[in-house]
């Protein structure tokens, strides 16, 4: 303020990376994010995986998302006026990314989204209470596999059959061994067959 009350405007000039700036911007926004009640559906695993993925975005990566939003918003400009639409935007671009994925998959197969069982054919993960890792394996068979649902359901029952309607115990034994990764159990996997 001056000496008679009034404003006193001086202008500042600064230069700016751009790139950076908005890597800092999506920093800020994922971590104000990660405060909020918004949040609380959110694993360790999504949480770890977005620092992860930001940590390690190169900026033709960061430029390739930009394009992807500018298309999406119908934007001329970035300007992020309007920021949390904004970059709620661009966070929608980022979870489909297969590297995103690839990284969020990493970190529940860590165990860092809790019990449960990963499909690995579907990249799909499953959460369960404590010991329910053999009913949540049945669960994803009866859905996701039905044709080897009825094989599934006589092998377990009847543990002398070799094979059922063309599938075999060994081929059913591989399926399920090589598909489905334990996450948080005490027993391994083999010990179910």
């Amino acid at each position: 303020m001056g000496t008679s009350g009034e404003t006193i405007v001086h202008q500042m000039h600064f230069h700016y990376e751009p790139l950076a700036l908005t890597k800092l911007l999506m920093e800020i926004h994922i971590e104000k994010f990660f405060d909020s009640k918004k949040a609380k559906h959110k694993s360790k695993a999504h949480r770890f995986a977005i620092f992860e993925f930001l940590r390690t975005m190169a900026d033709e990566e960061l430029e390739s998302i930009l394009h992807v939003f500018v298309e999406k918003e119908g934007y001329e400009e970035i300007t992020f006026e309007n920021t949390d639409h904004d970059f709620n935007s661009i966070y929608e671009i980022v979870y489909g990314l297969q590297r995103f994925k690839d990284l969020e998959n990493g970190f529940i197969k860590k165990g860092h989204a809790g019990k449960g069982v990963f499909d690995e054919r579907e990249k799909k993960f499953y959460p369960c209470d404590f010991a329910g890792h053999w009913e949540t394996i049945t669960t994803i068979i009866e859905t996701q596999y039905p044709h080897l649902f009825n094989a599934f359901g006589e092998m377990s029952i009847f543990k002398s059959r070799d094979s059922f309607e063309g599938i075999t115990r060994k081929e059913l034994d591989d399926f399920i061994l090589t598909n489905f990764i334990l996450i948080g159990e005490t027993r391994q996997l083999s010990n179910y067959l």
